[in-house]
């Protein structure tokens, strides 16, 4: 099927492929941004338990403080404050962490006479009164004026587990009992402890050691930390406790992406992974919950807790930003880059497609250039070898017998015999330039002599056309470094180019002369004539093999289609350019640059060689 003469399926096979790009971008967009969102779940869920295994972790490690201090009720005998004492050298020789408890302190609640401060000399391990420190101004106000409401009414046991957190000094603090308090507890009545030992935890230590072993447990990868996490106080605002990464410079555009108490009243509650999860995601997922589930079995068999606060809610707080601003934003900008990758694959692949579209066009009037060509020769060599037979069988047959009408036929003969030895020149030296198998064996030529030698032999084209042609060669001309058989056949190209379209005017003119540009010295010869001229369309295609411009069908003007592919190839094979200029109507100019040598040099180049090959770099003979 044709259409405006040429086949549909070329055009339908792009309208189809155009269109399978389409949905597979719409595709790729609707899939990229369901991953996207998926993305988005996986982190959150992540991120969310990652605090809530923090805040569990950190939990468990003031439990232990509280396990390894837990001393029965004794009040604030000498016994009890020894109890202590073997406690905290215990602590300090076996604890993986001693540095976390920086002091211990008993505080008697006496009659307000004798209310005093103790604190145990590690080098004694002897309890010593001290004065209050400058960070326990709150805690001190609340022993001195509200000594029991830290309690109650509790069970008999509770009293003995409880313990509170002190975050502004921060410390863990535990009520003493003797046992008749605990007795009347039992019974109800309203009671007052016999004092409270205060363990003092190391903030520095904390900030240095702790808090940076936890945020590499919970939020670091191979890859590094994607977040920047913040402990913050709630009560003091602007205090920073700790920060994983140095604060961003501007103000953050997104709220935090988890925002959690660092000790919760309660285990949290974790989200559900999302179903996208692999099996690793849902098995620490279920390791997660497993660990904030035995919240409640840990304190039960440290025999402490619930620690409970002292201000009546959490003061620290964990603040949780990923690096980007937010996980919205890093889930943003990976979809975009996923986005750019994707239609970076799809351009590709649409480039790719319009290259086959164009390759398979090029080879499709590759093919029928090269048909033209063949029905061209045919009819170009049939011509000569019809009139060459027929002047062999005249002359055989004895119709030819004056002197006269033989030296006519023998010059017939010649003139078709040289016009078929060129077309087959043209096609070996084509075919010879297609198959890598020429060499150029270079050396020093002058100009003149090349210019007269490719006039001599396009003399009997020029006579029989009766076409004038004027040379114009400067003086004084460096020679050129080129393969002299291989040139003398592109100036004769170019030459009976000019003579076939000089149309009426009949002339054709040749110039040389010397220019320069910024690399070497240059030999320009120019062919041109004032014929038809070439149509700008045409203009770029007429070195390519096989092509026939318009108007050499308007004109019928034979030929092969080759001529100026070779001289084009044989100049460059040189080391110069030829290029062309055409008016429509005024004619043509063609320009052959050649690098000008000094005499004697030579240069053998195989067809093999490299290109760009400067030919200054030639032996000298």
């Amino acid at each position: 099927m044709k259409l405006a003469g040429r086949s549909i399926a070329p055009i339908a096979a792009v309208c189809a492929l155009a269109a399978i790009l389409v949905v597979l971008a719409f595709l790729q967009v609707h899939w990229i941004d369901r991953v996207a969102r998926a993305e988005q779940d996986r982190m959150e869920v992540t991120l969310h338990t990652a605090v809530a295994r923090l805040s569990l972790d950190f939990y468990n490690q003031l439990l232990h403080i509280c396990s390894a201090f837990k001393v029965s009720p004794r009040g604030v005998t000498g016994k009890a404050l020894q109890s202590y004492a073997e406690r905290y050298d215990d602590w300090m020789y076996a604890s993986t962490r001693p540095r976390l408890v920086s002091s211990l302190y008993v505080w008697k609640a006496a009659n307000p006479a004798g209310r005093r401060l103790f604190r145990l000399n590690p080098v004694t391990e002897k309890f010593e009164a001290a004065s209050w420190p400058a960070g326990f101004v709150a805690l001190r106000a609340h022993f001195h004026h509200h000594p029991s409401t830290f309690f109650r009414r509790l069970s008999p046991d509770e009293p003995r587990r409880r313990w509170y957190l002190v975050e502004d000094v921060p410390a863990v603090v535990h009520p003493l009992w003797s046992g008749n308090a605990l007795g009347g507890l039992a019974r109800g009545a309203k009671v007052q402890p016999a004092g409270y030992v205060v363990i003092q935890l190391d903030m520095r230590f904390m900030q240095d050691t702790l808090f940076p072993l936890l945020m590499g447990r919970y939020f670091h990868s191979h890859r590094g930390s994607v977040y920047r996490v913040s402990i913050v106080s709630e009560q003091h605002p602007g205090e920073v406790l700790y920060q994983s990464l140095p604060p961003a410079s501007e103000k953050p555009a997104y709220p935090p992406d988890e925002l959690a108490d660092l000790i919760p009243s309660r285990p949290m509650t974790l989200l559900q992974p999302p179903l996208s999860a692999g099996v690793e995601e849902r098995q620490a997922e279920t390791e997660a919950r497993n660990l904030t589930a035995s919240r409640e079995e840990q304190e039960a068999e440290n025999g402490v807790g619930p620690i409970i606060f002292l201000a009546g809610k959490p003061d620290w707080q964990i603040v949780v930003r990923h690096r980007s601003g937010s996980v919205h934003a890093a889930v943003l900008d990976l979809q975009w880059r996923d986005l750019g990758v994707s239609l970076g694959v799809l351009a590709i692949l649409a480039v790719s497609t319009g290259l086959i579209v164009v390759s398979a066009q090029r080879a499709q009037r590759l093919a029928k250039m090269q048909l033209d060509f063949a029905a061209g020769i045919s009819h170009e060599l049939r011509t000569p070898l019809a009139v060459i037979c027929s002047a062999a069988e005249n002359l055989a047959d004895g119709v030819v017998e004056l002197g006269s009408q033989v030296r006519n036929y023998g010059a017939l003969i010649k003139s078709e015999g040289r016009r078929l030895s060129e077309m087959v020149e043209q096609t070996l030296g084509f075919a010879a330039q297609q198959g890598d198998r020429q060499s150029w064996n270079r050396h020093s030529v002058e100009v003149a002599k090349l210019i007269d030698a490719a006039l001599r032999q396009a003399e009997p084209v020029i006579k029989e056309a009766g076409v004038t042609v004027d040379t114009q060669i400067e003086p004084g001309l460096q020679p050129v470094l080129v393969d002299e058989p291989a040139l003398l056949r592109c100036l004769q190209n170019l030459i009976v180019n000019a003579v076939k379209y000089s149309g009426e005017n009949r002339w054709a003119g040749i110039t040389a002369r010397s220019t320069h540009t910024r690399r070497k010295p240059e030999i320009e010869i120019t062919v041109r004539d004032r014929g038809i001229g070439i149509d700008a369309s045409d203009l770029t295609h007429i070195f390519k093999p096989f092509y026939r411009g318009k108007s050499m069908e308007v004109h019928r003007i034979h030929g092969t289609g080759l001529g100026l592919s070779l001289a084009k190839d044989i100049a460059e094979a040189m080391g110069g350019s030829l290029s062309a200029k055409s008016t429509r109507g005024r004619g043509t100019v063609f320009t052959l640059r050649l690098p000008a040598s000094a005499p004697g040099e030579s240069f053998k180049l195989a067809a093999d060689a490299p290109p760009g090959l400067d030919i200054f770099e030639a032996a000298k003979k």
